[in-house]
C-alpha cells in the first residue's frame, strides 16, 4: 500500500489519529482498507509499521465517553449475561451519540463489554445530568464499529 489515506481511523488525541485495529495476532494488526473490493476488505500492518498500541478496552474508560450508533439500546446486567434492559431514548433520539460515564472494561469470551451508566443528557451541554441506565454493553456493535468511544478533545 502507497499511502495511509482512507484508512478507517479514529483521533485517539488531540489531532492525533490511530488506525482501528479490529484483531491483533502474532503482533500483526488487521485494519480495515480504503476502497477495497468486499471480499478483500481488511488488510495486515506489521509492527515494525505499526506505532503505538492504543488498546480500545482502555481509552474511554473514565473519559469524556459516549456511546456510538453501532450501540444497541440494550444494556446488560453483567457482561454478556442476564436480561438486557432497552433504552427508550434509543429509539427515539436523533442524535447518534448518547453521553455515558464508562466505569471499566471486561473481556467475556473474546468480546470487549464496557460498565456504563448512560446519562440523561450531556454533560457538555450543561444542566443537570444525571443517571438514566446502568449495566454493561458489548464494545462493538453487529458491523464491528466500536460502540463506545470517547471526545479527545473534550467539550
Amino acid at each position: 500500500m502507497d499511502s495511509w489515506d482512507g484508512i478507517l481511523s479514529r483521533e485517539v488525541g488531540y489531532e492525533q489519529p490511530a488506525a482501528v485495529v479490529f484483531s491483533r495476532v502474532d503482533g500483526w494488526y488487521r485494519i480495515r482498507l480504503p476502497d477495497a473490493r468486499p471480499d478483500a476488505r481488511y488488510g495486515g500492518i506489521g509492527p515494525e509499521d505499526a506505532g503505538t498500541w492504543f488498546p480500545y478496552a482502555e481509552l474511554p474508560v473514565n473519559s469524556l465517553a459516549y456511546l456510538t450508533e453501532a450501540w444497541s439500546g440494550h444494556v446488560w446486567p453483567e457482561p454478556g449475561a442476564g436480561i438486557p434492559a432497552r433504552s427508550p431514548r434509543r429509539a427515539t433520539q436523533e442524535r447518534h451519540e448518547y453521553a455515558v460515564e464508562v466505569h471499566e472494561s471486561a473481556v467475556v469470551g473474546g468480546t470487549i463489554w464496557f460498565r456504563i451508566t448512560l446519562l440523561s443528557g450531556s454533560p457538555c451541554e450543561g444542566g443537570d445530568v444525571g443517571p438514566e441506565l446502568s449495566g454493561w454493553v458489548p464494545g462493538y456493535g453487529p458491523g464491528g464499529e466500536p460502540a463506545a468511544w470517547y471526545y479527545s478533545r473534550g467539550c
